[in-house]
């Protein structure tokens, strides 16, 4: 189904299904990078540090899947129609992939829920601490 001369649904769906995961990896990500350094202004050097780290590369990672989902979907659709990609081959083969999207967004809205309540956590052991 067409939505435009060059728009075809399923690449609609594939961007849009892909845009919320960018998002949430970019604060991610932002938010990975804040842990890092506050791990090496404390001079941590535990499990917490080498955590940090791979927290940073993990987000990274997954916000570059998700952007690269994006721009495939943007080049899908300033690129004339496919008539082939109503076959039913090509339909489950998107339809994977928007799942796989959606998937990757959720996993990164998990990572966001956990990221915060640590950060909350911490927040509140601060509090006791400090007189």
């Amino acid at each position: 189904m067409n939505l435009t001369d060059t728009i075809q649904l399923t690449e609609a769906l594939w961007t849009a299904a892909a845009l919320p995961g960018v998002w949430l990896w970019a604060q991610n990500l932002r938010n990975a990078r804040a842990s890092r350094v506050a791990v090496r202004v404390l001079g941590l050097r535990n499990g917490r540090a080498v955590f940090a780290a791979y927290a940073v590369k993990s987000t990274a990672m997954w916000l570059a899947i998700e952007v690269l989902f994006v721009g495939l979907g943007v080049l899908a659709m300033v690129t004339p129609a496919n008539p082939g990609a109503t076959n039913p081959r090509t339909l489950v083969v998107t339809g994977g992939l928007i799942l796989a999207s959606v998937g990757i967004s959720y996993l990164a809205l998990q990572w966001h829920r956990v990221d915060a309540a640590l950060l909350r956590m911490a927040r509140e052991r601060a509090k006791r601490v400090q007189p």
